[in-house]
């Protein structure tokens, strides 16, 4: 997987500097309104954001013994996955209304029902994947959707009428072009929020990273995921909701904490608990 690893960062460094200078022509290139592909993705990467969330939430609470747990690791689980499944149906909510409330809630129990099938020797391991799944989800959003109203980004279906608005992905604008875009969303171009969400998506693959008999598959799923990326990304430019260095930085931060998360809390804790269980 390391390799892997280092591929995907080069491939992203190298978007970001092609970015950097052809950010514009690339956008004008590719950019098809109201296309079919875009309007699908960017409906169906809000209920993959929202259903990972949810998991990551029900696997850190549900895999708990709770006659052996002590009460306050119970209730800081239980404040996790309250909340974080909550963010997970708002996410979902903000793009189906209460049809998203409905599927929030039936996942939310089924997602439990699920988890509390699984075997007791495995239970532990798969906390560490819940675990991994909410670090990623979390941190990542919180750089993302911090950072968007620093930079006040116009998207490029904003600025059909008047290519002076756009600016390179590292200036910082605030809310200086707020007055000729039609809401505040449409200066949230840089990062890309969507793409921040399909970068949290690989973190499904702890989900095999902790399962004995699935480890071999990890890279597949983990490529399966990347092609799933590629394409959300590739929608959210066409849309003109996004820019390269949009989709590139928004991806590329939650990688980054999927990498990180991976290798310090779920593989070293996996590493850990293999230890003990051999004494």
């Amino acid at each position: 997987m390391r390799k892997a690893f280092s591929t995907i960062g080069i491939i992203l460094l190298a978007c970001l500097i092609i970015a950097t200078y052809y950010d514009l022509p690339i956008d004008q290139a590719l950019f098809r309104p109201d296309n079919g592909l875009s309007y699908f993705f960017e409906y169906f990467a809000a209920i993959v954001e929202g259903t990972v969330i949810m998991i990551g939430s029900g696997l850190v609470f549900w895999t708990i013994s709770f006659s052996e747990t002590k009460q306050v690791v119970m209730v800081i689980s239980g404040l996790v996955y309250v909340l974080w499944s909550l963010v997970g149906i708002y996410w979902i909510q903000q793009y189906f209304e209460w049809w998203g409330i409905a599927y929030g809630v039936l996942a939310v129990i089924v997602i439990a029902y699920l988890v509390r099938k699984i075997p007791v020797h495995l239970a532990q391991r798969y906390r560490l994947a819940g675990i991994g799944i909410v670090l990623t989800t979390f941190f990542a959003m919180m750089v993302v959707e911090g950072v968007k109203p620093i930079f006040g980004r116009v998207r490029f279906r904003s600025m059909q009428e008047d290519f002076d608005l756009f600016s390179r992905w590292y200036q910082i604008n605030g809310d200086k072009y707020l007055s000729v875009v039609p809401e505040m969303d449409e200066i949230k171009s840089f990062p890309s929020g969507h793409s921040m969400w399909a970068g949290s998506t690989l973190s499904l693959t702890f989900l095999a990273t902790v399962h004995p008999k699935w480890q071999a598959h990890e890279k597949t799923v983990f490529l399966g995921l990347i092609c799933y990326a590629v394409i959300l990304m590739f929608s959210r430019m066409m849309q003109g909701a996004h820019f390269l260095s949009d989709v590139t930085m928004g991806f590329g931060v939650a990688f980054i904490f999927f990498v990180f998360f991976r290798y310090v809390v779920v593989q070293r804790s996996l590493d850990k608990l293999t230890i003990e269980n051999k004494k």
